[in-house]
C-alpha cells in the first residue's frame, strides 16, 4: 500500500537507490506509462513490472542507497517519509566528492547505513516504516554524516590521486623515447643512458602512482623482500627468575 499517485513516484519512494531515471527505464520495460496509477494496475501490467524489476540494471545512474535501521530493526517502506532519508538528501554531497543535483540522493554506487538506537523512536505512524523528521534527530543526523563524508572525500581524494599520477606517468613515458633520441643526437649522448635515467625521473616525479590503498583508503605498505607469503615473527626475551 502506498500513498504515490503516480508509478514513478511509487518506485521512488518505496525502493532505496531508484531515482527518477531509473523509475522511468523501469516503467519503459515494463510497458507502463510513468504516471500510471498504482493501485489500478491490473495482473498483466503488475507482472511486467515484476520482470522489469528483475531486468533492468540500475547500476546505471545508480543512486546512493540508504539502510535505514531502528533499534536494529531495518526499515524497508516510505523512505521518502522517513528523516534518515531526507537528511541524507539535504546534504551536499559535492563537497565530498560525489554527484548529486539539489534535493535528490547522490549518484554513485554508495551505500549508507543509519542505525537510530533509542527508548523511544518517534515514527511517522503506527505502521513503523519511518522515522519522524523532529529538528534534533536531523541536527544528529546530520553532523554523524558529515563526519563519514569527511571520511569519504579523503577516500576518494587518495584514490584520485593515484589514478591522476598514473595518467601522467604513462604521458611521460609514451614520449620519452622520442625525447631521448632527440637529445643524444643533439649532443652525442648514449641514447639508453640517458633513457633510463629520464624514466628513473618520471617514476621519482610520479612516485603516488605506486601506491597501494586498502578498501579504507589507508596506504598498504610495501612486502619486504623475503616475499608476501612469509610471516616474521619477533622472538620474545625469555623471563627471568627474579633474585
Amino acid at each position: 500500500e502506498s500513498d504515490a499517485r503516480t508509478m514513478r513516484k511509487f518506485l521512488m519512494h518505496t525502493f532505496t537507490g531508484v531515482n527518477s531515471d531509473a523509475a522511468e527505464r523501469i516503467l519503459e520495460r515494463a510497458q507502463l506509462g510513468v504516471r500510471a496509477m498504482p493501485a489500478r494496475l491490473n495482473a498483466d501490467e503488475i507482472a511486467r513490472l515484476h520482470a522489469a524489476l528483475q531486468n533492468v540494471n540500475l547500476d546505471e545512474g545508480q543512486t546512493m542507497t540508504v539502510l535505514r535501521y531502528a533499534n536494529r530493526v531495518p526499515l524497508l517502506f516510505q523512505p521518502g517519509a522517513c528523516a534518515i532519508t531526507q537528511t541524507v538528501a539535504s546534504m551536499n554531497w559535492r563537497a565530498y566528492g560525489l554527484s548529486q543535483s539539489r534535493g535528490n540522493l547522490p549518484t554513485g554506487p554508495v551505500t549508507v547505513l543509519v542505525h537510530m538506537a533509542s527508548v523511544w523512536v518517534p515514527y511517522t505512524s503506527e505502521s513503523k516504516e519511518a522515522v519522524a523528521a523532529y529538528p534534533e534527530i536531523q541536527r544528529e543526523l546530520r553532523l554523524a554524516l558529515q563526519a563519514v563524508g569527511r571520511k569519504l572525500a579523503l577516500y576518494l581524494g587518495r584514490r584520485l590521486r593515484v589514478k591522476q599520477e598514473g595518467e601522467r606517468r604513462g604521458k611521460f613515458l609514451r614520449y620519452l623515447g622520442e625525447v631521448a633520441t632527440a637529445v643524444s643526437s643533439i649532443n652525442q649522448v648514449d641514447r639508453d643512458e640517458l633513457y633510463q635515467r629520464l624514466v628513473e625521473v618520471a617514476k621519482r616525479k610520479t612516485a603516488d602512482a605506486d601506491v597501494r590503498l586498502d578498501e579504507r583508503g589507508n596506504r598498504v605498505e610495501a612486502q619486504a623482500e623475503f616475499g608476501e607469503h612469509v610471516l616474521i615473527v619477533r622472538q620474545q626475551e625469555p623471563n627471568t627468575p627474579d633474585g
